[in-house]
């Protein structure tokens, strides 16, 4: 695939536990389930994917991307708002 490069915002609700790795070892985060991730990634012109940012906060994620952009990382597509994952 191919296409202009550019700056995605997507997110989701997280439906299952997450595992977390620490020095005392692998433990699973059940607290997580029901919350919302968001996360920006940038596109190349081949379509490869790459992740700059995930977190919790849907504005902290718009800034982020607003931030790759002014970069030289291409226009930001918010698939949050049409609904679209990646």
């Amino acid at each position: 695939m191919t296409g202009e490069p550019h700056v995605e915002i997507f997110g989701g609700v997280i439906s299952s536990p997450t595992a977390i790795f620490s020095v005392g070892g692998r433990r699973l985060d059940f607290a997580s389930i029901g919350s919302w991730r968001f996360f920006v990634d940038a596109i190349d012109q081949e379509g490869f994917r790459i992740s700059m940012w995930d977190g919790a906060s849907y504005e902290q994620a718009i800034k982020n991307a607003e931030e790759l952009s002014g970069d030289g990382f291409g226009p930001v597509v918010d698939n949050v708002l049409t609904g679209r994952a990646a």
